[in-house]
């Protein structure tokens, strides 16, 4: 005899995010990458062929360790990077980029180096902004 649960123990759980009706993973993508401290992470282990998890934190001023434990991983768990754990008192943990982490940073580079082509024209604008917001107030 199969059991099924009841219709209230069947709407008591909640749906998963991938059940969720207009989930996009594309979309949820986007924003793990588009975090400040993935890129910030992404350019610091593009420095070295291995970074150790102290370099990291040191380079990433106002991270929490949860925040940087969470970005880690989710690196780690989406295939842009991987992590080397060494054995030794402490042990000692490395993390290095993968293929699709330097594929990303061509990416986040561009839109670096765009930035900075184009800062003064974006500074300019804002003063004209503040310009005439000042002037409107009069």
């Amino acid at each position: 005899m199969q059991h099924h649960p009841s219709p209230a123990a069947a709407t008591s759980r909640q749906p998963t995010a991938s059940e969720a009706p207009g989930y996009c993973p594309a979309r949820e993508l986007f924003e793990v990458l588009s975090s400040k401290w993935v890129i910030r992470t992404l350019l610091i282990l593009d420095t070295a062929p291995a970074v150790r998890y102290s370099d990291i934190r040191r380079q990433l001023p106002g991270i929490s360790h949860k925040m940087m434990a969470q970005t880690l991983r989710t690196l780690r768990r989406d295939g842009f990077m991987s992590r080397h754990a060494m054995p030794g008192i402490p042990p000692r943990v490395e993390y290095s980029l993968e293929p699709m982490g330097r594929e990303v940073l061509t990416i986040v580079n561009r839109f670096k180096e765009w930035t900075e082509e184009n800062i003064d024209r974006v500074l300019d604008n804002r003063i004209r902004a503040e310009i005439e917001e000042a002037a409107s107030r009069n």
